[in-house]
């Protein structure tokens, strides 16, 4: 894996991962009489929470050496997605020992 995208990966995780929290709190109050900031404040923590996740599945996909698009279209799909991401092969791994092969071989 490619640590400069998995860390970034790891990043927008978390962001994810502190935004469900506060979708659900903002989610339970919710109503037709609700306070117009309280209904900009849950579409702007949406937007992070959906934002971070695409984020976070693209800077992974990135990580395997995969395009990041493949990471896009998976979040689209949640949880399944994640779980698919997470089961493809690692491209760089095998980059990385057919270099290290050629570098023996010339040796």
């Amino acid at each position: 894996m490619l640590a400069q995208y998995k860390r970034i990966s790891n990043i927008a995780a978390g962001v994810f991962l502190i935004a469900l929290p506060l979708l659900i709190v903002l989610g339970q109050y919710q109503g037709p009489d609700s306070h117009p900031l309280l209904v900009v404040t849950f579409k702007a923590v949406l937007v992070i929470f959906v934002g971070s996740f695409s984020y976070a599945l693209w800077a992974y996909a990135k990580s395997k050496g995969y395009l990041g698009g493949i990471g896009v279209l998976l979040a689209l799909l949640n949880i399944l997605g994640l779980l698919i991401l997470l089961f493809l092969p690692d491209k760089t791994a095998r980059t990385k020992d057919q270099e290290r092969g050629q570098a023996s071989q010339d040796l």
